[in-house]
C-alpha cells in the first residue's frame, strides 16, 4: 500500500483508489454508501466521494476486513482527509 504515499502518482488517483478500497472493505461504510444510495464504480471524482459522519466514529467500529489495508488506512486517513477537505475550499496543490 506503499502508493498511497508516492508522490509521483497524483492525489486523486490515490484518493479514489483509496475510496474504492474503504467502498469494499469497510462494513460500515458499504452500509453508508448503500444507504445514501451512492455506488462506488460510479465515483470519479475527489468531490463526489462522501465523507462518513463524524458521528459514526463515536458510536461505530470503523474497521476494514483487510488487516493490511487497515493498518494502512489508519495512518493516510489525516492526510486523505486533509488533502480531500483542502480540495473542496479549492486551497489544495500537489
Amino acid at each position: 500500500m506503499n502508493w498511497v504515499f508516492d508522490k509521483d502518482i497524483l492525489f486523486e488517483k490515490r484518493a479514489l483508489r483509496l475510496f474504492h478500497i474503504q467502498s469494499k472493505s469497510c462494513k460500515v461504510y458499504y452500509k453508508y454508501l448503500d444507504l445514501i444510495k451512492v455506488t462506488p464504480s460510479k465515483i470519479n471524482k475527489v468531490e463526489q466521494i462522501p465523507f462518513l459522519p463524524i458521528e459514526f466514529f463515536k458510536s461505530q467500529r470503523i474497521l476494514s476486513t483487510d488487516k493490511t489495508v487497515e493498518a494502512n488506512i489508519m495512518l493516510a486517513i489525516f492526510l486523505f482527509m486533509k488533502k480531500a477537505f483542502c480540495l473542496r475550499l479549492n486551497t489544495f496543490t500537489d
